[in-house]
Formats: C-alpha cells, sequence, structure tokens
C-alpha cells in the first residue's frame, strides 16, 4: 500500500518564510537606524607637532629632520663606541659602521618591488658632514673579545635563568673594564653571537609563562603590604636578602638582564645579535635598520 505525500502545513510554511526574512529585515532596520542617528562624539584633528633640530630647523618627521638640519645639538668630538662581543663579532660590526658612513637606500622588498621613498626613506650616511654630524668611531682599545667557546659553554645548562645569569656575567665583566678606560667609551655596542641567539632569543616568553615562587620572606612581605593598605598602619621596615642564585632568578630575557646590570656603569649600552649584522634573518629594509640602530 502506498504512502501518498502529504503537503507541508500552512503555519510551518509560513513559519519558513519569515525565518528566511527576519535576518534580512533587521539588518535593514539597523541601517537605517544607522544612517538616520546622529554621530554619538565629537571630533578634532590635531596637527603633527613641529620637531626642532639644528639651526633651529623644523620638520615633522624626525628623519627628514635630520636629514636636512642636523641634531638640535652636534656632537664636537667623534662618538666612541665600544665593542663586546667575539672577534667575528667586532669585525662585522666594524664592517657595518663603514658601510653606515654612506648613503644606505632601502632597496627592494620580497616581491622585488623598491619601497616607497616616502614611507621608506634612504639612511643618509653617519659621518661629519650628513645627518648626525659626527662620527662613530672604535678602536682596539674600546673592543673587548670574548671567545666563542666562552659563549657556548654560558648557554649549556637546561636552566633558562642560569643561562642568562652566565651570559650577562661574561658581558658585565668587560663593562667593568671598559667603565675604566680613560678615556671612557660614549656607547658600548654589545655583539651576540649565534649560540646566545639560538638559546636566548625566545626566553623571555618561556619566563614570563612560568609561576613566580615566592620566598618566605616576599611572601612575609607581601602580607605586611597587603595589612598596610587596609588599615594604615605602618611597619618597621625588614632587610628581605637573598642569596646570589634567588635574586638572579627574576631576569624577564637577555636584553633585560643587560641593561639592568649595565646601569651600575653609566654607560648606554646596545644589544646586536651578529646574525642582523650579517644580514640573516633581518626583518626591516636595510635603510630602516641602519637608521633605528644609529639613532639608537
Amino acid at each position: 500500500m502506498s504512502r501518498i505525500p502529504m503537503k507541508p502545513k500552512k503555519n510551518s510554511a509560513r513559519l519558513q518564510r519569515s525565518g528566511r526574512t527576519k535576518p534580512a529585515k533587521r539588518e535593514a532596520d539597523l541601517d537605517s537606524l544607522i544612517d538616520k542617528s546622529p554621530p554619538a562624539f565629537g571630533t578634532l584633528f590635531i596637527e603633527e607637532p613641529k620637531l626642532i633640530f639644528g639651526g633651529n630647523g623644523t620638520s615633522v618627521d624626525s628623519k627628514t629632520g635630520i636629514e636636512r638640519y642636523g641634531p638640535y645639538r652636534t656632537v664636537n668630538s667623534p662618538i666612541r663606541v665600544a665593542v663586546i662581543g667575539t672577534g667575528a663579532g667586532i669585525d662585522s660590526f666594524k664592517q657595518y659602521l663603514e658601510v653606515a658612513r654612506n648613503r644606505v637606500s632601502p632597496g627592494r622588498n620580497a616581491r622585488g618591488r623598491f619601497y616607497d621613498s616616502l614611507v621608506f626613506p634612504d639612511f643618509p650616511g653617519a659621518n661629519s658632514t650628513s645627518s648626525f654630524l659626527t662620527d662613530f668611531v672604535t678602536d682596539p682599545t674600546l673592543q673587548r673579545p670574548i671567545p666563542e667557546e666562552f659563549f657556548r659553554k654560558a648557554v649549556e645548562p637546561a636552566n633558562v635563568s642560569t643561562k642568562l645569569r652566565q651570559v650577562t656575567e661574561l658581558i658585565v665583566k668587560e663593562l667593568a673594564a671598559l667603565a675604566d678606560a680613560e678615556p671612557g667609551p660614549n656607547v658600548v655596542a654589545v655583539i651576540m653571537p649565534p649560540s646566545v641567539e639560538r638559546e636566548c632569543a625566545t626566553v623571555g616568553a618561556a619566563v614570563r609563562s612560568t609561576k613566580v615562587i615566592l620566598t618566605p620572606g616576599k611572601k612575609l612581605h607581601r602580607r605586611f603590604e597587603r595589612e598596610r593598605e587596609k588599615t594604615g598602619q605602618e611597619f618597621f621596615p625588614f632587610d628581605f636578602r637573598e642569596s646570589l642564585e634567588e635574586g638572579q632568578k627574576g631576569f624577564w630575557n637577555i636584553h633585560h638582564a643587560l641593561k639592568a646590570h649595565a646601569m651600575r656603569f653609566a654607560i648606554p649600552t646596545q644589544l646586536v645579535w651578529d646574525s642582523r649584522l650579517r644580514g640573516s634573518g633581518v626583518t626591516q629594509d636595510p635603510a630602516s635598520m641602519a637608521w633605528n640602530f644609529l639613532i639608537g
């Protein structure tokens, strides 16, 4: 016995049709309301502030101002740059300084097209007659070579904090020697070899994701702080001293560790990966890299 197919009920057909049209009608209603509604906030335009450069020349763009007018205050003598790193790293840095003395163009992007000159301007060269109006110089008395083997041994431990501490200790020892030099450097470039980059470049993420373990002294200090905030009652200060090992566990990354320890010498430092000087792993065009590096 064959079954006769039943026609859909009128109510269900009406629901299906209404289900298709409701979203479209709702969107149209929203568009209509948005068109009719006035803006809920006011707007204003703030002009780019003008920066002052040499000879009181002004520009809204720092790179344009430096190229046209030079820095606001010129340096009478050359900037003495000390270098810490392996022998190969120091050589790479010296070669880069020579390249940066002349104009550096951004070149072509990954698609083989020239960069937009307005967005990616040429680096005009760092010498006494252009841009910064001074020379960046280094000499053997300002160069502190560290054998590559020392760096490799420093990053051998499995513990990331130990890696950072041992690499930092190698650098700090050389910074101390440079701080006693006469005349001393104006800035120190620390060239990190590939072995340190492989082991320490991504340490920061690993350290940030770990749980912070408080010592008993820190726990007591935190409890006192909470009580002080609640009651306003001050407590006698306690000196919660920790061992060197405990105090070294909080390095976020190699950059922060180095900067923190370099502060005692009052010498500006610039950390550079040796591979970047050789053109490996570079994420910027050559001109932008020169701008950022020499300004830094």
